[in-house]
């Protein structure tokens, strides 16, 4: 499966960006044990930025499950990737919405930057008109849409476009780019018109994104085959190319 790239006009070179106006939201959009794995491509990616020296205060994680104390984890507590080296659930690991708070009403306002009175100021989005975003939403999507954990209620591309639109207008960013790890991604993107947005998806239209790594002790899958990509290539391809360019992405991951 060919991995779909779409832009609003946004080229930078990768070491031209100043990490300390970067910020990231990383959703998990799943329940259920059987969804391991988009926890796990979540609590990665997380894990490559606090390597990077990214703060708790840049990065947004969202995860709603808790798969490492669920009753079906033969590793109870735990969260390991498929090579088993590394725990993903550690003492400074900071989740910003879990469980029942990760509702749609209350995932669309996180993003739009719209918060309780009472909402701690260490867990909002201190984004400017020069910040660069960062989204990375791992689910399950069908055509224009990614569902919202265990209810029945969806994100459609139009939701993404009127939150975008509104932190645009705000001031709330400069460019932004997004990941979407889902079935049927690049469909996602259909009514995107929000200014400076760079999207990326590990699916076609009418295709299927893959899980990989099935693990008999889990009994389920560990990882998506993209994120594990990703997150591999992050640590030891990213780093050999200093001059690396966004638009290249879509080469680099030509499959899902």
């Amino acid at each position: 499966a060919v991995a779909s790239l779409m832009t609003s006009p946004c080229e930078a070179k990768a070491d031209s960006m100043s990490y300390s106006n970067n910020y990231y939201v990383l959703m998990s959009l799943s329940w259920y044990y059987k969804n391991y794995r988009h926890s796990l491509d979540t609590s990665q990616l997380y894990s490559y930025l606090k390597e990077m020296g990214i703060p708790d205060d840049q990065i947004s994680l969202q995860i709603p499950f808790d798969h490492a104390c669920n009753p079906k984890n033969p590793f109870a507590g735990h969260l390991y990737s498929y090579d088993h080296e590394k725990d993903y659930v550690c003492e400074d690991v900071e989740i910003d919405m879990k469980g029942d708070d990760m509702s749609p009403e209350g995932v669309f306002d996180i993003m739009r930057d719209r918060y309780d009175p009472g909402y701690p100021w260490a867990k909002r989005m201190q984004t400017t008109e020069q910040s660069r975003l960062f989204i990375y939403l791992n689910g399950h999507g069908v055509e224009s849409t990614i569902k919202l954990q265990q209810s029945s209620k969806r994100m459609h591309s139009g939701d993404l476009n009127k939150i975008l639109q509104e932190l645009h207008d705000k001031g709330r960013y400069k460019e932004v780019l997004i990941f979407v790890d889902t079935c049927e991604g690049e469909s996602f993107f259909d009514e995107i018109t929000a200014p400076n947005v760079y999207m990326m998806s590990t699916s076609l239209r009418e295709e299927s994104a893959y899980a990989s790594n099935p693990d008999k002790r889990y009994n389920t899958f560990l990882m998506d085959n993209f994120t594990r990509e990703f997150t591999s290539w992050l640590h030891d391809g990213y780093p050999k190319q200093p001059d690396y360019k966004l638009s290249e992405l879509a080469k680099t991951f030509d499959h899902s």
